[in-house]
């Protein structure tokens, strides 16, 4: 059955509420165990989204040891929305949205289709957070639904009890998800391996620093790489089918705080432990890693690109403390020279000499687009809804285009098709 509606007026509060999604007009798909809500663009691939999503289910089903005890809805956000991202939750029901502008992080997650990545990501957590196998857990769930917490006198109770596992085995063991069914994901990432070894090596690594929210790079992107890695770790140990088990042993606790004994009831051993033993197994197999040697003329926390001109070399740098700055090496003189602005973090571009960085930006109260962006957050207009990529001796863009480039990126050479991608073009 299809419904098509205002999403200002009646689209499911579950899907939108929480997230940054303007106004459109959008279609329900109802199937028997999953509701999907989209935007014309998604028509013609809803079938396909089905398809796999039907089978990353079945699949997760078995590994994780049980089904769903509530229907799944998949919202898929139009183009006016144009976001690199995605979420899951199960408050107030089970869902997940996905925004469609991924062909900007391609490299970034390594893989050759961002709608399949979301898929067994966005599922992954929807299979973490939904067991209930404590009793007393079934039961309030029962009674009150999808709340975190409620109580019986003072007695706390937990309907959603997985809602308090930590993220970096949450969104660590849905990096594993997303890398195991031969379409990339970032456990192939040089640069996440990188991280993890060099932060292995320097003993950051510890449970504390893993566990807890902190202020040190690499911020919040540990629960991902590094998390994602020590997934990998038990998973060669132990198989993928108890790694995903854990998560129903885990919600048998009555007060689900208690990973180590998670752990210990699922692998026979504490989280300490076999968190010292992937720092490990790190060192063992990387003992030949080696730093970059030479003199630092610069220091920054983002994962921006390099990009020149004829006369300079020039990349975006920060340290999440003020203003990034756009660092500028002079080909000929060998100086550096920083821009301070506030500078949107991506890929820069200097276009008659102005900077601009590719970025999300909200251009009017119902449209979010992609484009380069100035450091005043206006967007050049030629950019919008492309993911510029460079210029041609000629100016010509090479771009993908977003709209064009929801499965796989798009590559356009001055407005016309070129051809498909699983990388950067430069």
């Amino acid at each position: 059955m299809s419904l098509k509606i205002l999403l200002s007026i009646s689209l499911p509060f579950v899907l939108f509420a929480q997230t940054v999604v303007v106004p459109d007009d959008y279609q329900i798909s109802q199937d028997e165990d999953n509701s999907y809500i989209y935007s014309k663009e998604y028509a013609p691939i809803l079938p396909d989204i089905k398809s796999y999503q039907h089978k990353v289910i079945k699949e997760y089903s078995s590994e994780f040891g049980f089904k769903f005890d509530d229907k799944l809805r998949t919202g898929l956000a139009s183009q006016n929305n144009q976001i690199a991202n995605a979420y899951s939750t199960q408050i107030p029901f089970n869902s997940q949205l996905f925004y469609g502008a991924g062909a900007s992080e391609i490299d970034y997650f390594c893989s050759n289709s961002w709608l399949k990545t979301l898929i067994l990501h966005e599922t992954t957590h929807n299979f973490q957070l939904n067991p209930k196998e404590s009793k007393l857990s079934w039961f309030s769930h029962k009674v009150v639904g999808n709340t975190p917490v409620t109580f019986l006198a003072l007695f706390p109770l937990f309907p959603i009890p997985n809602i308090m596992i930590n993220s970096f085995i949450l969104e660590g063991n849905a990096v594993l998800n997303e890398s195991r069914f031969g379409l990339g994901g970032r456990l192939y990432s040089g640069y996440a391996l990188a991280e993890v070894v060099a932060m292995a090596k320097a003993g950051k690594i510890r449970p504390e620093l893993m566990y807890n929210t902190t202020l040190d790079f690499p911020y919040g992107e540990k629960y991902y790489l590094i998390g994602g890695f020590f997934q990998k770790f038990l998973a060669q140990k132990y198989g993928v089918k108890k790694v995903n088990g854990y998560f129903k042993i885990h919600s048998k606790q009555i007060f689900p705080f208690f990973t180590s004994s998670a752990f210990r009831n699922t692998f026979g051993k504490t989280f300490k432990v076999l968190l010292a033993e992937f720092v490990e197994d790190i060192k063992v197999k990387h003992a030949n890693f080696q730093t970059t040697q030479g003199k630092e003329v610069a220091s920054s926390q983002l994962f921006v690109p390099m990009n020149s001109t004829n006369n300079e070399i020039y990349t975006l740098i920060g340290d999440y403390k003020s203003y990034p700055k756009i660092l500028q090496f002079d080909k000929k003189s060998k100086k550096i020279k920083f821009n301070r602005g506030a500078y949107r973090s991506g890929e820069p571009f200097k276009i008659d000499g102005k900077y601009y960085t590719t970025s999300s930006v909200k251009i009017s109260p119902t449209k979010i687009k992609m484009g380069l962006v100035d450091d005043s957050a206006y967007m050049l207009d030629s950019s919008e809804g492309k993911v510029i990529q460079g210029f041609l001796s000629n100016s010509k863009a090479i771009y993908f285009d977003i709209e064009k480039s929801i499965e796989t990126p798009h590559i356009y050479i001055d407005g016309k098709f070129y051809d498909t991608s699983c990388s950067s073009v430069f």
